[in-house]
Formats: C-alpha cells, sequence, structure tokens
C-alpha cells in the first residue's frame, strides 16, 4: 500500500508530464499559426505585385492607344 506522499508525488510527477505536454503541443500550434500567417503573407505580397504589374501595363497601353491615332 502506498503512503500518503508517494500517492501525491505520483499525481504531482504525473501532473509535471501533462503540464509539459500541454506546454509543447501549444508551442506547436503557435508555431503553425506563425507559419500559416507568414505563407498568407507571402501569397498576398506576390498577388498585390502582380496586381500593381498588371495595372501599370494597362495602363502602358492606354497611353500607347492614345499615342497611336496621332501619328
Amino acid at each position: 500500500m502506498c503512503s500518503y506522499h508517494e500517492q501525491t508525488c505520483s499525481i504531482s510527477a504525473s501532473q509535471s508530464v501533462k503540464d509539459a505536454q500541454i506546454q509543447d503541443l501549444q508551442a506547436k500550434l503557435e508555431s503553425e499559426q506563425s507559419a500559416k500567417a507568414l505563407a498568407v503573407s507571402e501569397a498576398l505580397r506576390k498577388v498585390e505585385k502582380e496586381k500593381d504589374d498588371l495595372n501599370a501595363a494597362l495602363e502602358k497601353a492606354k497611353l500607347e492607344q492614345r499615342k497611336e491615332p496621332l501619328n
């Protein structure tokens, strides 16, 4: 039969292991969330650059089209 002190130590050790597992899982979750946020930011930046490039090309085409009748 275990003494009260042994049972308390066992419960405390078990709780410490569970706390460590929870902290590890929380750290992994935060890391994955950060990675997803970074991926979204990079994708958004790429799409915005493509949009800006297309807008610039459109404006250039409009200007060239306006100049053609004058030639």
